[in-house]
């Protein structure tokens, strides 16, 4: 029966993703014409399929973070999250410097600059993955937590909600609108999945506070890098430039990530009140 039990939800869940996969699609057909459709699947290739990556690198330490659990090793449990967390922070940092740089030369040099769809709709485009890649993160992290039920539940809520925000976005201001709408639900939806997962892992206040300062040094840190490379480097004409300037970009973002990163052994001791693990 536990096993069956959250079957209908995940099911929901499911089908709500796989009807959510086509609606923006739909919408910007019957909005704007059909014409707009492949300009936003092909500027959204890359970023996708990066996203994807993220996404399948947090659901790969989910048998880990799960044997914890079992045993009740509260404290490894918090270490993993916590490791995760910071390596999730960067990695979306770097997600983000990536499309904001360099998605329009690789969908220009891939099928031509008539499938970009701008640089307005790209930097949306930008939040977009960004938020969807750290919603993606904390359902895989509440599933390995035992939490499949509630994550299937909140996800079909989700659903819901980015179906109605971006429904009233595309109608009322087009492209842009359908984005800025898909990151308001994304974004909404990751307050409630912090807010639930929340009491499952207690982390001390020091250790909160350092997340928040590698934020803000990653978010200032992509900015720079941002700005430095659209003033001193040209559009890549081809693959090679553009493979080129993609490497410097993570060479430089690793490298000063590494340099200004505090060390993370500190998570060694992330619990100031340790508490039980909850299960669903």
């Amino acid at each position: 029966r536990e096993l069956i039990q959250p079957l209908p939800l995940t099911l929901l869940a499911r089908l709500a993703g796989a009807l959510l996969a086509n609606l923006e699609n739909a919408l910007l057909a019957r909005r704007l014409g059909v014409a707009v459709v492949p300009v936003y699947v092909l500027t959204r290739k890359g970023p996708d399929l990066a996203r994807l990556l993220i996404g399948r690198s947090v659901v790969a330490v989910g048998p880990a973070l799960a044997l914890a659990v079992g045993r009740g090793d509260e404290d490894s449990v918090r270490q993993t999250i916590g490791r995760v967390g910071l390596v999730l922070v960067w990695a979306l940092g770097l997600l983000a410097g990536g499309v904001l740089l360099f998605n329009e030369a690789f969908v220009r040099l891939w099928v031509g600059s008539d499938f970009f769809s701008g640089e307005p709709a790209n930097a949306l485009l930008a939040a977009v993955v960004v938020v969807q890649a750290l919603t993606s993160g904390l359902v895989a992290l509440g599933v390995a937590l035992g939490r499949v039920q509630r994550m299937s539940a909140l996800q079909t809520g989700q659903g819901i909600l980015h179906a109605a925000c971006v429904g009233a976005g595309c109608w009322a201001f087009g492209l842009e609108g359908l984005l800025g709408g898909a990151v308001v639900s994304f974004s909404v939806a990751a307050v409630v999945f912090l807010r639930t997962l929340g009491p499952m892992i207690t982390l001390s206040a020091g250790t909160q506070r350092m997340f928040f300062r590698e934020i803000f040094r990653q978010t200032l840190l992509l900015g720079a890098l941002t700005a430095g490379f659209r003033l001193a480097l040209p559009a890549a004409n081809d693959w090679v430039a553009f493979a080129g300037q993609a490497a410097l970009f993570v060479g430089l973002y690793a490298g000063l990530t590494a340099l200004f990163s505090p060390d993370r052994r500190v998570f060694s001791s992330v619990s100031e009140n340790p508490q039980p693990v909850a299960h669903s």
